[in-house]
């Protein structure tokens, strides 16, 4: 009877984990959003403390970057713990459920702030991407002129979406700094605006700040996020335009909302601004408002859907309409051919991989010096992909259980499932860039659903039958602390994968010269060729040269180039001797000048071309191209040599082009 007694009492007494069952520690806990929060929770929290750790991990990086430039070993190793140090610490306390909404919103603009800085350690001094030379001789243009539209021969679909040069202008003329330097401000004042547009987009979709916060970081893995999306560019502007238009029209559509006009202003503001700023971003815009009217209209018809104010949402989507046709029809008609070119260039390449053409393009594999990427970051990426792979399937069933009543989660759910689908084009020459870029706009799926999924495994709870001793209880416990800490560590993985799987080996340092390897390639000398070349002979002259060099050269040289997407002047420079294509190429195209890198002579190039993507299907080869053929004009009568630096040799063909007239 004692030991009977005895079990008894144990049965009914209540340790402190134990007095309610379903209940679960305060880190496991769900946070909704509250009309009135407590003071507790409208404090700072971990906020001053996460914010020196991501200072700590800017310094890191600013090191690596530092240590990259002058080679030393040690560089690569701080670079990968400087990106942990970063983004680990506040995904951990997001992922916590007692986060002030204050707090979750400071640490994400935190987060967006130091991922920018990456970008601005790597190269403080000025541009350096492959499209920020193309922007900057637009907003140059704009500076100097005070004209819109004038011609960019680096890219020429750039003039006419000039929202990003024209506000990039404005601040330098006002505060008298550099385009460079204002540029940075302009690009990061958008960067914080976006992870505050996605913070309230998400907030108001899924009603908790606790997945809004796990889903902007989240949305921070996407391959473009760190590198692409940082650079002086109209995407990096557009992007988060469109996410503050979504985002007060989410507010704004929620039902019970007040009748704000600001909400309206910013929908119908941002919606133009977005037109003049970005072709793809706007198209898709104006695309994601007449899917989401069309499924709130169809839902209104459901007697458990919510009913969603549809009059903000329709006159969002006819402005966004009325405003990109008439900018496509009399202002930027040459975009349909620019984008028409890149999508057959990825359909292509599609149908060249499944009609038995094999993989066009091997993942983590470079032609250059850089080589192939070391293992460990071949298991991160290809984990990154994997774990993406096994929780959308789950997150979108607690998607379509918690929210298939509002419009919106069938947008963000078609998104995330179309992310593996986009993963094929990354298999192929063509779709590559067009998979990599999507990932900016299929993540706000992914993002969400993956924040869904880790709050619902976050409030795993233990069965109040299987609590009977204190060990019971401590297993507990064990269990939700191994689910927190896998989900933080399978959101690092992500992380890092996805910075490991949109950007190429060798151009996420500084460091020497590679040849073909874009900012790689970028270097004192050349630009000394450019700005000589601008003294000495003036602006537009056309000349022909290989990637790198018509950047600087059509850039800060200000120099007219032969047209980067023809396939033909690329033999110019191949082969052995100039033919008579060749020399037809350059009188069609009066281009005077040639531009020589003898450097290209020294390594296959990084990105697999040196003149042009097609280059090797008219002239293929298997190993650097000779020297030989890059200073062949050397023997060619009537060809002088204008400037040599030793690795950059510039000639005048004028009197070559006038025999060949005659």
């Amino acid at each position: 009877m004692r030991q009977a007694y005895s079990l008894n009492a144990m049965s009914n007494f209540s340790y402190p984990a134990m007095r309610d069952p379903v209940a679960t520690p305060r880190w496991a806990q769900p946070s909704r959003v509250s009309s009135r929060p407590s003071a507790a929770r409208n404090a700072w929290g971990a906020f001053p403390m996460l914010s020196l750790c991501a200072a700590i991990g800017v310094l890191l990086m600013a090191c690596a970057m530092s240590g990259a430039r002058y080679v030393l070993d040690w560089a690569e190793p701080v670079f990968w713990l400087a990106l942990v140090v970063i983004y680990a610490p506040i995904v951990v306390r997001l992922l916590m459920p007692d986060v002030a909404r204050r707090e979750t919103v400071a640490l994400l603009l935190v987060l967006g702030l130091a991922l920018y800085l990456v970008k601005i350690v790597r190269s403080p001094l000025g541009m350096s991407g492959h499209d920020e030379f193309a922007h900057w001789r637009v907003a140059d243009d704009i500076f100097k002129t005070g004209r819109l539209f004038q011609l960019n021969p680096i890219l020429p679909v750039t003039p006419f979406y000039p929202g990003m040069e024209i506000v990039t202008t404005a601040v330098a003329q006002l505060s008298g700094l550099s385009l460079s330097t204002a540029g940075f401000i302009v690009i990061g004042a958008a960067r914080l605006l976006m992870m505050l547009a996605l913070f309230l987009f998400f907030e108001g979709t899924s009603g908790s700040t606790r997945v809004a916060g796990i889903a902007v970081a989240v949305y921070t893995a996407n391959t473009g996020f760190i590198l692409f999306d940082s650079q002086f560019s109209y995407e990096p502007l557009a992007l988060p335009l469109a996410a503050a238009v979504i985002a007060s029209l989410a507010r704004r559509t929620q039902p019970g909302a007040a009748s704000l006009f600001g909400y309206r202003l910013i929908a119908m503001a941002g919606t133009l601004a977005v037109t003049v700023t970005h072709h793809m971003t706007s198209y898709l815009l104006f695309f994601t408002l007449a899917i989401w009217a069309l499924i709130t209209f169809i839902l209104s018809f459901s007697r458990d859907s919510e009913r969603e104010p549809r009059a903000v949402l329709n006159t969002a989507m006819l402005v966004s309409f009325i405003a990109n046709v008439t900018w496509l029809v009399f202002i930027a008609t040459f975009s349909f051919v620019y984008l028409s070119y890149i999508f057959s260039a990825a359909f292509g390449g599609i149908l060249s991989l499944f009609s038995g053409g094999g993989i066009q393009r091997l993942p983590f594999q470079s032609t250059g010096q850089a080589g192939a990427a070391p293992i460990l970051e071949r298991i991160t990426g290809l984990g990154s992909a994997a774990l993406l792979s096994l929780a959308l399937p789950s997150g979108l069933w607690q998607m379509w259980r918690q929210y298939r009543h509002r419009a919106m989660a069938w947008i963000l759910a078609a998104a995330a499932a179309a992310l593996p689908a986009s993963q094929v084009l990354r298999l192929t020459g063509g779709g590559w860039e067009v998979s990599n870029r999507s990932s900016a706009y299929l993540f706000w799926g992914v993002g969400i659903l993956i924040a869904i999924q880790a709050v619902h495994w976050l409030r795993v709870q233990v069965s109040p039958g299987s609590i009977q001793t204190r060990f019971d209880v401590a297993v507990g416990q064990t269990t939700r602390a191994l689910i927190f800490a896998g989900i933080a560590f399978g959101l690092t993985v992500v992380f890092v994968g996805g910075f490991v799987n949109g950007t190429a080996r060798a151009t996420r340092m500084p460091g020497p010269y590679l040849v073909g390897a874009d900012d790689r390639s970028i270097g004192p000398e050349g630009l000394a060729a450019a700005a000589w070349m601008r003294a000495t002979l003036g602006p537009g002259n056309t000349l022909v040269s290989d990637r790198q060099n018509m950047l600087l050269f059509g850039s800060y040289g200000e120099q007219a180039l032969l047209g980067g997407r023809d396939t033909t002047y690329a033999g110019i420079f191949l082969q052995p001797r100039l033919q008579s294509d060749d020399l037809a190429t350059l009188r069609r195209t009066n281009a005077r000048y040639l531009v020589s890198d003898l450097r290209l002579s020294t390594s296959m190039p990084e990105i697999g071309f040196y003149y042009n993507s097609w280059e090797q299907s008219l002239y293929p080869y298997t190993s650097p191209v000779p020297r030989e053929n890059l200073t062949k004009f050397e023997t060619i009568s009537g060809v002088q040599r204008m400037f040599d630096s030793g690795s950059i040799v510039i000639y005048d063909a004028k009197s070559v082009l006038q025999s060949v007239k005659n």
